[in-house]
């Protein structure tokens, strides 16, 4: 898979439109999902793993919400994209794999842009189906993933319990399988200009801008040179903007203090 064929895939959130996105920078809802007949979470074997990616498969592309969605698999990524993956919240660290190692056979991602939609295939449970959308929104967020679930639930079989709910790996996260999450910052710059630079300034981020790798050294002098960049072309927020307070104290790297 290469990055550039669905270059925008998961940065939807960012553009602020959400309610409350000078506060809440995006909600995330996820659901935990796990398939009868085989094995999940430490006990799943290889075999498993290819048989819960071969039905997701043949699910996923049965689905109108997830028409012209890209499904990748891990192994056949290079390091920077499963690191740009990772830093755009779309997938695991788990998933990733370590960084200088190959992934697990039949991991996957599903990536359903511009919808904010994406499903982790063989992480810790079979499934993980995330909504992640701007400001403060759980309701929508929660509608896409929930209509996702449902549509996705009339070909998968679910590992289902009639007393606990859903069953999956950690127990924690038995019965619904639902976590919901917001991802928030202290007001200080333009909302957009803050996102903008929480993302472009993760290392696979700024060795895909370069062209190559990047060593510690290079990446911190990049990553400098794009904050002070992004700083002069968006400025930073005036006094009357921010409700009367003053700009952030911004250090001799560009980055605000204390951040």
């Amino acid at each position: 898979m290469d990055l550039a064929t669905i270059p925008d895939s998961g940065l939807g959130w960012l553009d602020a439109s959400g309610d409350h996105s000078d506060i809440v920078l995006s909600t995330r809802v996820r659901l935990a999902r796990n398939l009868q007949g085989q094995a999940f979470g430490p006990r799943a074997r290889v075999n498993d793993r290819e048989a819960v990616l071969k039905q997701v498969k043949q699910a996923t592309e049965k689905l109108d919400m997830l028409q012209g969605a890209t499904l990748a698999e891990l192994p056949t990524m290079n390091r920077r994209t499963r690191q740009i993956l990772l830093e755009r919240r779309l997938i695991s660290r788990e998933l990733a794999g370590a960084k200088d190692a190959t992934p697990h056979r039949a991991t996957a991602v599903v990536l359903a842009s511009p919808a904010p939609i994406s499903i982790m295939v063989n992480e810790e449970d079979h499934l993980r189906l995330q909504s992640l959308v701007s400001g403060l929104r759980f309701q929508s967020a929660w509608s896409i993933v929930d209509r996702l679930d449902e549509e996705l639930g009339q070909d998968l079989p679910y590992a289902y319990h009639n007393e606990f709910g859903f069953l999956t790996s950690c127990p924690t996260n038995v019965g619904s399988g639902l976590r919901a999450s917001v991802f928030m910052h202290l007001p200080g710059l333009r909302v957009y200009t803050l996102n903008k630079m929480m993302i472009f300034t993760q290392p696979a981020h700024l060795e895909q801008a370069a062209g190559r790798d990047l060593p510690p050294s290079e990446s911190d002098a990049h990553r400098a040179a794009f904050v002070r960049r992004i700083l002069d072309a968006e400025g930073r927020v005036t006094p009357e903007s921010n409700g009367g307070d003053a700009p952030p104290d911004v250090g001799t790297e560009g980055l605000p203090k204390g951040r």
